[in-house]
């Protein structure tokens, strides 16, 4: 028997229900049962009841009282017809649930259908976005053509500087007596250090990745020493002898926290009055910070409550800026509240030396395992070059660079 449901049979036009009833279809309700059936049970259950409902009518009013109890009867009746009535329809959706699909073609199944359907492979590698090349396009680079090492002729003499740190001038009285003073340089020198990575590949990756294999490891290796690079001259000089952090550099002067575990606005003025006003006539001043410090940064304001960071594009700088000087988020910083989670530097005066960087591949080293081996190597050396700060006319230190310490209550040292 070809059946349609009433929901689908109602949403038909009338000249589509025309044709189902011409094509023999038998409309059911949701429970499965056909109008025909329907009407039986129902005409069925009813029948005595309207035949006492119409005898109860006739009664007069004495038995009123009589018929309204006969007619609770019938209620009870009518409920008890119902249920039976839902047993029916019940027994109805069981037998359809036996006739449930079990077995067919799928793509949720790969034996079912599964292994032929094609898949979309994207032609990259999804990787993280790091991008610290605002530092090292800051720093003073030499290029070594020549030898492992490079001289550089200092002299940190100053207008002010006497006693032994250069040309004095000096006021002299009628026919006194002339002293002597000459000029006294120094020297910085720098030996390169290698940094390098090294990466075989089976030749079987090389020909069978649906990326370019090659061009990535290239690329990560250029990221991998430039990470590298950078820790050592923020502040990791554990792992390289002659590239040498900033945080532990001679010249460098600590300002002393306020609060603990924060970065209070004072402790930004407080770094800011430490820095040589020549490196802030040169533009040369940046803010170097741990994404971390976010929290106490981005939400600070002066003495007179207006904020002092602006975003990139609200200022109309192309940095972040803090104070009105760039301000660069770096991972190479340490943690919040810890000495180095932030800096205020003249990077032109970090002197960074290198000599070519080569990037090879060979077949030849793991030849017999068909393993292509990928290697980069670059020589680096680094320093700020001054060998102290420098005490000003006003009997205060001044430096490049100055980094924010603990407080006192936690052994902050003061330079």
């Amino acid at each position: 028997m070809k059946e349609v449901s009433r929901k689908d049979y109602n949403a038909l036009t009338e000249d589509e229900q025309k044709a189902y009833d011409t094509l023999g279809y038998t409309v059911v309700d949701e429970q499965g049962l056909t109008d025909v059936e329907v009407k039986k049970i129902t005409n069925e259950l009813m029948a005595p009841i309207n035949e006492k409902l119409e005898k109860m009518i006739s009664v007069n009013e004495k038995n009123a009282e009589i018929a309204t109890k006969s007619l609770d009867k019938e209620v009870n009746h009518l409920e008890i017809a119902g249920i039976q009535l839902k047993k029916i329809a019940n027994r109805k959706i069981s037998e359809s649930e036996e006739k449930a699909l079990t077995t067919y073609a799928n793509v949720g199944t790969a034996t079912a259908g599964g292994n032929t359907v094609d898949r979309e492979f994207l032609r990259e590698i999804v990787r993280v976005g790091v991008d610290d090349s605002p530092i090292l396009s800051r720093v003073r680079k030499f290029t070594i053509t020549n030898g492992q090492s490079i001289v550089i002729p200092t002299s940190e003499s100053t207008p002010w500087r006497s006693s032994g740190k250069g040309i004095t001038a000096y006021w002299l009285a009628e026919a006194g007596e002339k002293t002597e003073a000459s000029p006294v340089f120094g020297q910085v020198t720098m030996v390169l250090e290698k940094l390098i990575t090294f990466t075989p590949v089976t030749d079987e990756l090389l020909e069978d990745s649906a990326v370019d294999m090659a061009a990535f490891i290239r690329d990560d290796a250029g990221q991998k020493i430039n990470g590298k690079l950078l820790q050592a001259i923020i502040t990791d000089g554990s792992t390289s002898a002659n590239v040498k952090p900033m945080l532990t550099a001679p010249c460098h002067l600590t300002t002393q926290r306020a609060t603990a575990g924060s970065i209070e606005f004072t402790d930004i003025v407080t770094m800011m009055s430490q820095i040589l006003p020549s490196s802030y006539q040169n533009g040369d001043v940046v803010w170097l910070a741990t994404p971390k410090a976010k929290t106490a940064i981005y939400a600070m304001t002066d003495d007179a409550g207006r904020y002092v960071f602006m975003p990139n594009g609200v200022s109309g700088a192309p940095d972040n800026t803090l104070m009105g000087l760039p301000y660069i988020e770096t991972h190479y910083c340490k943690n919040l509240g810890v000495k180095g989670d932030l800096f205020l530097v003249d990077l032109k005066e970090y002197y960074l030396a290198q000599k070519s960087i080569k990037s090879d591949e060979s077949i030849h080293f793991y030849f017999q395992n068909d393993v292509t081996v990928f290697r980069t190597v670059s020589r680096w050396a680094g320093q700020m070059w001054l060998s102290d700060d420098i005490v000003g006319p006003d009997s205060q230190a001044y430096s490049h660079v100055s980094i924010l310490g603990l407080t006192s209550s936690t052994g902050s040292e003061v330079t």
